[in-house]
């Protein structure tokens, strides 16, 4: 099937949107936000949890991380639906300390031994 744009504007004082000829308001558009993830959810191909080249990412400008059982809850400020996150186990979590550490300037790294 072919890809189709929705056409999806913000008013002028940015309160509103009109979606698909709508008009909606802040919460509305959060609303339907999760609704349409929840049908992307539940449709098939599903989604795999693989970083494809090109995949696209919407960066997100505050994180929280806090212990939850036998792992951490990781949560991500996505631009557009708010808080998104993920559970972590410990091992999940000593896996991405492994490749992430290395990635950090050469002070900033752990000394741990």
């Amino acid at each position: 099937m072919a890809s189709r744009a929705i056409p999806c504007l913000v008013s002028r004082d940015g309160t509103c949107a009109s979606v698909a000829g709508v008009r909606l308001d802040a919460a509305e558009v959060e609303a339907l936000i999760w609704d349409l993830a929840a049908c992307r959810a539940a449709m098939v191909p599903r989604r795999l949890p693989v970083m494809f080249d090109g995949s696209r990412i919407a960066v997100g400008t505050g994180w929280h991380v806090q212990r939850d059982g036998e792992g951490v809850m990781l949560a991500v400020m996505h631009p557009g639906a708010g808080w998104v996150g993920a559970r972590a186990t410990n091992v999940v979590c000593e896996a991405l300390t492994a490749v992430a550490e290395p990635l950090l300037p050469e002070g900033r790294r752990s000394r741990r031994g």
